[in-house]
């Protein structure tokens, strides 16, 4: 999902809750103000849950709230952040940032109250948390991606219920088992199929 189309899911969302949006699509963040009774608020919008990606949310939310005067800063995110961005998710909400994720029927938004949601549920454990359910998850990727030759990378994180960053990882160290190469580009990943020395010599004999 690009950060557009979460922008117009969340925009959306929080018209529905009586908030007017008085600034979207500007050069300098934030990426939307919005406003309702008289208060005004500022909300950044991020497809990734990495530190670069945290550390850039911060830095314009701090600009938005001096240049702009706004009385809230909100954090718009595609997906509720992993035990590994703890830290960062600390930070947001020791200053009062606060922290929207979407949520499963990828219509509605909730927000992050405190480091208790980062506790995952057994559908999101990530890899390294039991070898049987990594094996499974590593299992299943490679069928998907196989089958699919082209998946999104949000899709199949909602479908395994691991992190973007753990998939990345995985398919970045290689499945022994699959005779084909898996390449990232942008927020997808594609599957393209080699075949085995071995293989390319029986199809050499098989016609001569």
């Amino acid at each position: 999902m690009k950060e557009f189309q979460l922008q117009e899911k969340f925009k959306k969302f929080i018209e529905d809750k009586g908030f007017k949006v008085i600034r979207e699509f500007c050069n300098k963040p934030p990426d939307l103000i919005i406003e309702r009774n008289g208060k005004k608020i500022a909300v950044e919008i991020k497809t990734l849950t990495n530190s670069s990606k945290f550390s850039t949310a911060l830095g314009q939310l701090i600009f938005a709230k001096i240049h702009h005067k706004v009385d809230e800063l909100w954090l718009v995110l595609p997906d509720r952040p992993s035990v590994f961005s703890r830290e960062w998710v600390e930070v947001f909400l020791k200053l009062g940032i606060v922290i929207f994720c979407l949520d499963r029927d990828n219509t509605t938004f909730t927000t992050l109250d405190s480091l208790d949601s980062l506790k995952l549920d057994p559908r999101r454990l990530p890899f390294h948390h039991s070898v049987r359910r990594m094996q499974e998850r590593i299992r299943k990727m490679e069928r998907i991606i196989q089958e699919r030759k082209e998946v999104d990378l949000l899709e199949l994180s909602r479908i395994l219920g691991v992190s973007l960053d753990t998939i990345r990882l995985h398919i970045r160290k290689g499945f022994p088992r699959v005779k084909g190469k898996m390449i990232i580009e942008g927020n997808k990943v594609r599957f393209i199929q080699t075949f085995s020395y071995s293989k390319q010599s029986k199809l050499l004999f098989a016609y001569p």
